[in-house]
């Protein structure tokens, strides 16, 4: 079992490229899937998890970034 990731203490760089990785294995997934049956088939949602949580995050900050510039 892998180590829970706190999101909200990575940086934006960090979490940029978390995002960009976990396309690439959802990429990869998704064919594997179509041709030769991967053995690992939870691997795609689990990048998909990975996706919405850190751009989640990148969302959260940039709100309160916004907030904080009209105050």
């Amino acid at each position: 079992m892998s180590k829970k990731i706190d999101y909200k203490k990575e940086s934006i760089k960090s979490l940029n490229s978390m995002i960009a990785e976990a396309y690439k294995t959802l990429g990869n997934a998704r064919f594997g899937a179509a041709g030769s049956r991967s053995k690992n088939t939870a691997e795609g949602k689990a990048a998909q998890k990975t996706i919405a949580r850190a751009k989640t995050e990148l969302r959260a900050r940039e709100l309160s970034e916004t907030v904080e510039a009209n105050e």
